[in-house]
């Protein structure tokens, strides 16, 4: 019960779920934006995406960031070194990268809307890098 790398891990998992659900949610809210005319539509869904990434994607990555660093922490050293946690840190700073960029065309919607093409790409990589993610820490190669 005061197990302190299992709860870490429950929280962070938690946390993926929702930045991971937030960004999909998100992009997939903008692939639909792009076809919105109507000013209230846009505006509608630049609302939905808003509220989408600042209460549960930036709210899960915080719970992410915060509970890895603790995990750090928890792990062995040696596995701190491991090829396969390198890669998947690796991809968690590229995928923060990518989430700075949506934070910026979401905070410039409805005025500028995203091309569907690019919210649909967008959509296609964190999907991707969350499996490639997903596939390193389960089969740790």
């Amino acid at each position: 019960m005061h197990d302190p790398l299992g709860w870490t891990l429950v929280f962070h998992i938690i946390g993926i779920v929702m930045w991971i659900g937030g960004l999909l949610a998100v992009t997939q809210i903008m692939v639909q934006a792009a076809s919105a005319t109507a000013p209230a539509a846009r505006e509608a869904y630049a609302g939905m995406a808003r509220r989408a990434l600042n209460a549960l994607a930036h709210a899960g990555l915080i719970l992410t960031v915060g509970s890895g660093v603790i995990l750090l922490f928890l792990i062995p050293p040696e596995m701190r070194v491991a090829g396969w946690l390198q890669a998947k840190l690796t991809l968690v700073v590229v995928l923060i990268g990518l989430d700075i960029w949506l934070a910026r065309m979401v905070n410039r919607m409805p005025e500028q809307m995203p091309a569907r093409s690019r919210a649909g790409m967008m959509h296609g990589l964190f999907a991707s890098l969350f499996f490639v993610i997903l596939i390193l820490v389960l089969l740790k190669p």
